[in-house]
């Protein structure tokens, strides 16, 4: 599949983050304008004969079937696609009301949405489609636009209850309780996500500095490989090709 052809759902701003040392904050090093970005799911890459058995597949519930692809523009409406595997983020954090961060093992970035209306909607596709996934039940908030997805791999809510378990029934043991987002304000409390600071000036960069920098495109100045693979890699590293 042609990520071309795929339908973007929506065109943002995006900040690579690299982590201010002695601080525990994190400060833009690297910014791209007018970046579609896709939520992508690994049969989106499969073959219309594999496409026949998405129904009958036993997915995984680690987020490692799903990625975020953010194209990066280049010469004649060209782009290089870098992509975020679903199973390696922590936690996913609205910071005002078009600004998301998402913060994974080795890297942050933040993305700057067109439309603040859509904010609602994003959290709630990756909540109901990752079950690995639960709120920050002091964080979120929908009735002032406020989001905070954890991965349950990396943190667990002293608030988010445990999973109730039948003795009776061993396939029942590993059974987990998945909250609805909240539908009234949380104001007492101290949430247990992490807890950063952002330095985010508005992007700068005209377009042909942007592709005279297309070599060190990378998280990090390419010091964490891996993190983000080209469009032909995709289906083989971001979701892995054993399915």
């Amino acid at each position: 599949m042609e990520m071309q052809n795929k339908q973007h759902f929506d065109v943002v701003t995006v900040w690579e983050m690299k982590k201010i040392p002695g601080e525990g904050g994190y400060q833009a090093t690297n910014t791209w304008n007018n970046c579609p970005i896709y939520f992508t799911h690994i049969s989106d890459f499969w073959t219309d004969e594999q496409r026949q058995f998405v129904a009958r597949h036993r997915w995984p519930t680690d987020g490692s079937d799903y990625a975020i692809v953010i194209g990066i523009p280049q010469q004649f409406q060209q782009y290089i696609y870098k992509s975020i595997p679903m199973n390696e983020v922590n936690y996913i954090h609205s910071i005002d009301h078009r600004t998301i961060i998402i913060n994974t093992l080795k890297f942050e970035c933040a993305i700057e949405i067109s439309d603040s209306y859509k904010m609602a909607s994003i959290f709630y596709t990756l909540y109901g489609k990752i079950p690995c996934f639960y709120w920050d039940l002091i964080i979120t908030n929908p009735n002032i636009n406020s989001f905070c997805l954890l991965n349950r791999n990396y943190s667990r809510l002293n608030n988010e209850p445990e999973p109730e378990q039948d003795d009776d029934d061993d396939d029942n043991n590993n059974s987990t309780i998945r909250l609805p987002p909240p539908s009234i304000p949380t104001i007492d409390g101290q949430s247990t996500s992490a807890s950063t600071t952002y330095s985010m000036p508005p992007p700068t960069t005209e377009m042909n500095d942007l592709i005279e920098q297309t070599e060190i495109m990378i998280i990090d100045d390419g010091q964490n490989d891996g993190q983000f693979w080209d469009e032909e890699e995709l289906d083989e590293i971001v979701f892995g090709d054993d399915f």
